[in-house]
């Protein structure tokens, strides 16, 4: 016989008592020592005989306790507005992405540790320039010296502070992946609860169903895809700090009697504020890619894994939920609502996808080199890199292309559109209390096939990603030039000055001036062009005739496959 379910709900009046808590094992209380119900907050009529007296008991009147609304339906009604929970709360879940307030790298939460033992020289110097040597040269034995180990604290500091969250999976709150996998399992087991009422326990599932624990080493490899943030102090992040003469300056040399003392302490504040501050200027760069790529994955084996207990509990509430099939069901009616379904699929319209391309831009300005020569081949080649990137996103070719990017986004558009029809499908049945169609319609996309298997709970994957990039790469951006990237950006768009200044260097004889030299380049009118190229390809293909009759070849394959293989088994 099913069960009839009661839900539990504390409201804010709640005076953290806790005598409801002693009194009840469906009561627990947060951190502060406010009640809250036991997940999934949800008892029998029979548990609620005991617990009717610990909610009326309640000296605020915070504790209510109502009927649980799907478990006061039967048969194909209950497992509708089930499945429509499920598909609210689990199908159609969102991972959230990594706030970058939560990983970014801010340098003034942030100091290097303290070098300087005193302030002043202990030695006494004859002339003012002595001091000023032997403070530069103290300056680099006992402080720049010690620059990677600094840098390596901060890391080390920056990592366990803010990146461990990302980098491992900790059941514990706060963790990144932790806080969402508690989610979905809480929901796992509200659902559980709801099918096994409904079911009278029928539902075989194992017993760990409710448990979801996906992330760093939890379902895929967590030194492949955290390696950069487990052990960022590793890494060499020298290119981005500044050279021991940039420091000289802040080296204060004071009237001490009949001589002169020399002081680190300017010197040694700037120093840390630089490392602290030349690592804010690397890590952004560095952490984003690293944790977009975390998220992809993360998000890949979720997926996966959610919809693997999905399929189970859908079809294990399928097969043992009491159906009220009756041969009195309006066939016609039935008929009528699918294809109803099948124009509203065809109304869909095509959407404009669009790519975005993040490109490095980003140079060392305050490198200084010896020679105007150097400092023009180094510009030389910087210009050079971002050219052929940019280029050769606009070429034909494997991933990292714009046919790829363009693609896949094109693909994962059409195979949602066909999912959801898959889905609302699937609910027609439900609603009559009628088995899916133990069949697969498959869906023409001239060389390629969408295969839709109606008996099953799983998404809807294709490969006519193939297709449409074979197009772009013959037609937009290849043989066919549909669009030509030489009219939107080209090499001669880029220039770079070279700029001469003077330093201070140890000489044989004192300090000499020496020409240094650094270059900046530009390239806002070639990256505007470069995007413009990228706008003007994704307007190419959304327009084209290829997409089009592609849209029209499935949709057209849908409504026949419905006619030919669905209607005729409700007819008879």
């Amino acid at each position: 016989m099913q069960q009839l379910m009661k839900r539990i709900a504390v409201s804010d009046k709640c005076v953290a008592c806790g005598s409801c808590v002693v009194n009840s094992e469906f009561l627990t209380e947060t951190p502060e020592g406010f009640a809250i119900p036991v997940d999934p907050g949800l008892i029998t009529e029979v548990q609620y005989l005991d617990f009717k007296e610990v909610e009326v008991s309640c000296p605020v009147q915070a504790i209510s306790v109502e009927d649980e609304y799907i478990t006061g339906h039967s048969g194909s009604e209950a497992l509708v507005k089930l499945k429509a929970l499920i598909s609210e709360k689990l199908d159609n879940f969102s991972i959230p992405y990594p706030s970058q307030s939560d990983y970014d790298f801010v340098e003034n939460n942030y100091e290097a540790p303290p070098l300087l033992t005193k302030d002043m020289s202990a030695k006494v110097y004859n002339s003012y320039d002595k001091a000023d040597r032997e403070g530069f040269n103290a300056f680099k034995d006992t402080m720049y010296s010690q620059q990677k180990a600094l840098i390596q604290a901060v890391c080390i500091n920056y990592k366990t502070k803010q990146l461990k969250k990302f980098s491992y999976y900790n059941k514990t709150e706060g963790n990144y992946f932790y806080d969402i996998n508690r989610e979905i399992a809480k929901t796992l087991g509200e659902v559980v609860v709801l099918g096994q009422a409904i079911s009278n326990n029928q539902l075989n599932l194992p017993a760990d169903f409710s448990e979801f624990d996906v992330g760093p080493d939890f379902g895929f490899e967590g030194e492949s895809y955290c390696y950069r943030l487990r052990h960022l102090e590793r890494y060499d992040w020298n290119t981005g700090m500044k050279e021991a003469e940039f420091f000289k300056t802040y080296i204060n040399v004071e009237d001490y009697g009949d001589g002169y003392k020399y002081s680190l302490v300017e010197a040694e504040k700037t120093f840390r504020e630089y490392i602290v501050f030349g690592l804010s200027m690397q890590m952004y760069k560095e952490l984003d890619p690293k944790i977009e790529t975390l998220y992809k994955k993360y998000s890949e084996v979720f997926q996966e894994t959610l919809n693997k207990k999905l399929s189970l509990l859908k079809s294990e509430l399928k097969k043992h939920i009491n159906l009220e099939s009756s041969p009195n069901v309006n066939q016609d009616a039935i008929i009528q609502q699918i294809k109803s379904l099948v124009n509203e699929t065809k109304s869909i319209p095509l959407k404009k996808e669009s790519v975005f391309r993040s490109i490095d831009t980003d140079y060392d300005s305050s490198f200084r080199f010896s020679s105007h020569s150097k400092a023009s081949e180094a510009a030389q080649n910087r210009v050079w890199r971002l050219y052929k990137e940019c280029s050769n996103y606009l070429e034909i070719g494997n991933a990292d292309r714009i046919s790829f990017d363009l693609a896949n986004k094109y693909q994962t558009q059409l195979e949602s559109t066909v999912n959801t029809f898959k889905k609302k499908l699937q609910a027609i049945y439900d609603k009559h209390g009628m088995a899916y169609p133990n069949f697969t319609l498959e869906l023409d996309c001239g060389a390629y096939i969408i295969l839709v298997d109606l008996s099953d709970y799983n998404q809807v994957t294709s490969h006519i990603n193939g297709g449409i990039r074979e197009f772009i790469d013959e037609n937009v951006i290849g043989w066919g030039r549909g669009i030509d990237k030489e009219n939107y950006f080209s090499y001669s768009d880029l220039s770079y000055d070279v700029i001469e200044s003077i330093t201070w260097k140890q000489g044989l004889f004192g300090e000499k001036e020496v020409p240094v030299f650094c270059y900046h380049y530009f390239s806002g009118e070639f990256l505007s062009g470069f995007y413009r190229a990228i706008e003007a390809c994704c307007d190419y293909v959304f327009e084209s005739g290829y997409m089009r009759t592609l849209v029209f070849k499935v949709y057209e394959s849908l409504q026949q496959e419905v006619k030919q293989k669905i209607i005729p088994t409700l007819k008879k």
